[in-house]
C-alpha cells in the first residue's frame, strides 16, 4: 500500500506541495483535440471538525466535470502527509476513499468523507478526483487532462475555526 501511495504522490506532490491550497493547471494540448472526454477537478473542499478531545473531521468535497463528455463513476481519495526535515523528509498515509457517482459534462457532485479519528496538528491533505485504485491504477475515468485532479490543503488543526473552505 505504501508503494502505491508513493506512486500516486509522485504524480501529485511535485505540483502541489509548494504552498496554499491550489489546483494543478491543465496541461496544454497542441492542436485540435480529436475526442470529447470528461475532465474531473476538485472544485471545493469544506472541512468540519467534530467535538471532543479527539474529534473526527468531515470533508465535503465538490467534484466538477469541466470536460465535454460525461464521466462514469469513480473514487475520490484523501491522502494526508507531513513534511519533516532532511533525515525524515515525509510521512504519508491514506485517509480513505469515497465513491463518486457519474458526473455529466458541465455538472458537479458533492461527496462526503469523515475521518475515523483525529488528524495531526500540522499536515497537508491532498484530495484527488478519479483516485487510482488497484483495479484502476490510472483512475476509472479516461480524461482529457489528468494533471488537474488534485487539490492540496495545508491544514493546521491547532489554529483557527471550522468549517474551513478551500477552492480549487
Amino acid at each position: 500500500m505504501i508503494r502505491f501511495l508513493m506512486a500516486v504522490l509522485t504524480l501529485v506532490l511535485p505540483f502541489s506541495v509548494l504552498g496554499a491550497a491550489q489546483a494543478l493547471p491543465p496541461k496544454p494540448v497542441p492542436g485540435p483535440i480529436p475526442l470529447s472526454l470528461p475532465d474531473l477537478v476538485v472544485k471545493e473542499v469544506v472541512i468540519f471538525r467534530g467535538s471532543g478531545e479527539f474529534p473526527a473531521y468531515t470533508f465535503r468535497i465538490t467534484i466538477a466535470n469541466i470536460g465535454k463528455a460525461d464521466a462514469g463513476p469513480s473514487q475520490t481519495g484523501l491522502i494526508a502527509y507531513t513534511l519533516f526535515n532532511v533525515t525524515k523528509p515525509m510521512e504519508l498515509y491514506l485517509l480513505g476513499q469515497v465513491d463518486t457517482p457519474a458526473i455529466p459534462a458541465g455538472a458537479e457532485v458533492t461527496v462526503v468523507f469523515t475521518t475515523p479519528g483525529t488528524l495531526r496538528s500540522k499536515e497537508y491533505i491532498c484530495v484527488i478526483a478519479d483516485f487510482p485504485t488497484k483495479a484502476n491504477p490510472l483512475g476509472a475515468v479516461l480524461e482529457i487532462g489528468e494533471t488537474n485532479n488534485a487539490l492540496t490543503i495545508p491544514l493546521d488543526t491547532s489554529k483557527g475555526t471550522f468549517p474551513r473552505s478551500y477552492k480549487g
